[in-house]
């Protein structure tokens, strides 16, 4: 299943749109669950416009309160970082953040896009937020502000995608194998006529 929105970003003032996104979103059924993939490209026929650097951008989840690391949850990324401690302002291929609940592994793994513009720093909390953020570099590592300009009348695209997945706690869960399959499911689709 899949659909598609155009949104409009418009001043504060609400008299003039800054840029539009059309935003394509498709949903899968995977064998440990649903895959969600949204893929957004943002353009201005008007002006250039810029996105911030800031710690709340990207793509972001908020696991149940039961799956919180401070209620026993877990979260693991694919430089083998774990929790906020380990994560919260690093750049990652993808993020893993799970519990068990009534026996089974419960979670999201969350896969930026290798296409966007730039890899991800994670933005993780231990009560249970996960945003992968490819704008935050100042915001979430320290570095040098990472303000982004998009000219006018050119695309500029991000792509994420999230499994939300299910299986019996005694199973690992296989993200780096998970995450090729999300990799060569993107080639695939570039390549099609």
């Amino acid at each position: 299943m899949a659909f598609t929105v155009r949104h409009h970003y418009i001043n504060v003032r609400g008299d003039q749109t800054i840029c539009k996104e059309l935003c394509r979103y498709s949903f899968q059924t995977h064998p440990l669950g649903f895959l969600l993939t949204t893929e957004s490209t943002f353009t201005s026929s008007v002006r250039d416009f810029t996105f911030g650097d800031q710690k709340e951008m990207g793509f972001a989840v908020r696991v149940a309160t039961s799956l919180a690391v401070t209620n026993g949850g877990e979260v693991i990324d694919s430089e083998g970082n774990r929790d906020e401690a380990g994560i919260r302002g690093h750049q990652a291929d993808w993020c893993d953040y799970s519990g068990v609940v009534d026996g089974k592994r419960v979670g999201v793994l969350l896969m930026p896009s290798p296409d966007n513009f730039r890899k991800c720093w994670f933005h993780v909390r231990d009560y249970g937020l996960m945003v992968a953020n490819p704008f935050g570099r100042q915001a979430l590592s320290g570095g040098e502000p990472g303000s982004v300009v998009v000219k006018r009348n050119e695309p500029f695209r991000l792509g994420f995608a999230a499994l939300i997945y299910e299986q019996p706690s005694s199973e690992p869960i296989h993200s780096e194998a998970i995450y090729r399959a999300y990799l060569a499911s993107i080639r695939q689709t570039t390549q099609e006529p």
